[in-house]
């Protein structure tokens, strides 16, 4: 028989197996991955803002994925690419959550699916194209692959603004400078300076 210890510590040590295999069973897929293996469908579309809380995900399960719930990450970096070639394409910062109406959502940093209804998430995303038109809410797009350096951008400007960040992002991609970015969007000198910052600690 086990003394009380021993069966407390072989408990423990369950416990932790099980917790270790399900993060396993769980990992989760990239979207482009979750995407080009036919494990979801989705529909990407803009809200009508250029920066910051600017894309509606819409996703559900295909019949090609694994029984169970399936959870998708969205790294950043992200390219999202605009069907309307008078738009700006646009990068992913973070998955802000799962939307439970036009104007709010549940904070969350990934994507859950574990039935068969489509859901929708809110991201964040800036745009990647200076002197083409911001995107409006009847533009859509094509997820791809991130970009290293606009990773590198999305990950160490999170703290930042979103006008900081959506500088960072046309400084690095269009060499946009201070004067000729304000006016067409409004950012200050120190956020400016915040994203040429950022920048350049990632190239």
């Amino acid at each position: 028989m086990l003394s009380p210890r021993r069966a407390l510590v072989l408990l423990l040590s369950l416990i932790l197996a099980f917790q270790l295999f399900s993060q396993v069973r769980r990992a989760r897929t990239p979207l482009p991955v979750a995407i080009a293996t036919g494990q979801v469908q989705v529909s990407i579309r803009g809200t009508g803002a250029s920066s910051g809380d600017s894309i509606k995900l819409n996703i559900a399960k295909r019949p090609a994925a694994a029984a169970g719930p399936l959870e998708i990450s969205v790294p950043p970096g992200t390219i999202l690419s605009n069907g309307n070639s008078a738009g700006q394409n646009m990068v992913v910062g973070e998955v802000l959550g799962r939307m439970v109406s036009e104007s709010s959502y549940i904070p969350a940093s990934h994507i859950e699916l574990s039935g068969k209804s489509a859901v929708d998430y809110a991201l964040t995303a800036f745009c990647l194209n200076f002197e083409k038109d911001n995107p409006s809410d009847t533009d859509t797009f094509r997820a791809e692959e991130p970009d290293a350096t606009l990773a590198c951008i999305m990950k160490n400007s999170a703290q930042l603004s979103v006008a900081a960040r959506q500088a960072a992002v046309w400084i690095h991609t269009d060499n946009i400078n201070y004067a000729h970015m304000n006016r067409k969007f409004s950012v200050s000198a120190q956020e400016f300076s915040q994203g040429r910052d950022v920048v350049n600690g990632c190239r």
